[in-house]
């Protein structure tokens, strides 16, 4: 399974815009790699948001 398949099945229940507000990236571009849109991402943005989905996942 590729990485960005990840991170989609990880998105997948949580409220994007809290994961794009933790994250610091655009709820646009959050929302367009949790429908599958992007098949390409750079290596920061992957880090940033598996970061903000590891935060809320503790909680």
């Amino acid at each position: 399974m590729k990485l960005i398949d990840q991170l989609v099945t990880r998105m997948q229940g949580k409220n994007l815009s809290e994961i794009a507000r933790r994250a610091h990236v655009a709820r646009d571009h959050v929302t367009d790699i949790a429908a599958g849109r992007v098949h390409n991402m750079k290596v920061v943005t992957y880090e940033k948001l598996s970061a903000a989905l590891d935060e809320m996942e503790a909680r």
